[in-house]
C-alpha cells in the first residue's frame, strides 16, 4: 500500500481562492471552492456551494451567486446569497440582494432592493 505525503493530498472542502489587494480582474468565475476578493473585480461569480468574501477596501462590480456572501468592501450588482448575506460595518453596496437570511451591521451602507427567500418559494 502506497502512502502519499500530506502535501500530495488535496481536501476539496478546504479549497479556496484569493484575489489580492493589488489585483484587478475582469471576467467570469465559476468554482467549487470559496473565494475572497481584496482587490478589484468586474464580471460574474458563480460559487453556489461555497462562500464569497468581499474584503474591506475591495471594489467589486458583479452578478454573484454563492451559498453565503460577506461584504465588507464596495459592491455594485446583484447578489444571490442562497443561505445568507452579511453586510459588515464597512460595507457599501448598491444593487439587489436575494437571500434566506440577511445581517446588516451598524455603519453598513445599502442602496437597493432586498428579496427574502422563503421555503415556500
Amino acid at each position: 500500500m502506497e502512502n502519499k505525503p500530506p502535501a500530495a493530498r488535496m481536501d476539496l472542502q478546504e479549497e479556496s481562492s484569493h484575489i489580492g489587494p493589488s489585483m484587478r480582474m475582469k471576467g467570469d468565475i465559476a468554482a467549487s471552492g470559496s473565494l475572497a476578493i481584496a482587490g478589484q473585480f468586474e464580471g460574474n461569480i458563480d460559487i453556489p456551494k461555497r462562500e464569497l468574501t468581499v474584503a474591506d477596501g475591495a471594489k467589486v462590480t458583479a452578478n454573484i451567486r454563492a451559498s453565503s456572501v460577506r461584504i465588507s468592501g464596495k459592491l455594485n450588482g446583484e447578489v444571490q446569497g442562497i443561505e445568507r448575506v452579511e453586510l459588515t460595518g464597512t460595507a457599501d453596496m448598491t444593487g439587489k440582494l436575494q437571500t434566506r437570511e440577511i445581517r446588516v451591521e451598524e455603519g453598513a451602507v445599502f442602496r437597493g432592493q432586498v428579496d427574502i427567500i422563503t421555503d415556500r418559494e
